[in-house]
């Protein structure tokens, strides 16, 4: 049986997040208004680790793989209230997805969370204010947070580290200031 627990984050450093822009251009507004919300995991990933998320740098290239991608770090302005599963079966790319929402629904419904096998998971906890975070589904103990997309106005980034792409390889990973 699928086990979870809820804890306040306090406010300040969450992680880190890839990104296709600098820390000084993001903007939650904008965010909010492009982001969708039409899928169970639909929310802000940000990894625990910058080992973790350094795996996610290709994905903010272009089509041919060039461009500059930003590895930033998320601080959250205000606490959060986050619900976390340590079930190890999301460390396999293998297992099957949906049998493991369905026990996460399951187990939210045991903690009085009500959330309905029909509901959308993130864009739920958003209702009622809860992050969300599990292991990567790699072989790793690195964990994911996902803020749900109409949360993201407590998130802040902070410049940490870019690095260029050319046809798809990574230059060096250097620090970049605002």
């Amino acid at each position: 049986m699928m086990e979870l627990k809820t804890e306040c984050l306090p406010a300040g450093v969450l992680g880190y997040k890839a990104c296709k822009y600098k820390a000084k251009d993001w903007d939650s507004t904008k965010y909010r208004s492009e982001a969708t919300n039409n899928d169970e995991w639909s929310g802000f990933y940000t990894g625990s680790t910058e080992t973790l998320t350094f795996g996610y740098m290709p994905d903010c290239t272009d089509n041919q793989g060039n461009g500059t991608a930003y590895l930033n770090i998320v601080n959250i302005t205000i606490p959060a209230r986050i619900i976390v599963c340590h079930d190890e079966r999301f460390k396999s790319p293998a297992q099957d997805k949906t049998a493991l929402l369905k026990e996460i629904k399951e187990a939210l419904r045991r903690i009085e969370i009500p959330v309905a096998d029909s509901d959308l998971l993130i864009p739920t906890l958003a209702r009622y204010r809860f992050y969300f975070k599990c292991y990567n589904n790699e072989d790793s103990n690195d964990m994911e947070i996902i803020i749900p997309n109409d949360l993201v106005d407590n998130v802040a980034l902070q410049s940490y580290k870019q690095q260029i792409f050319i046809n798809g390889v990574g230059q060096t990973l250097t620090k970049y200031i605002k």
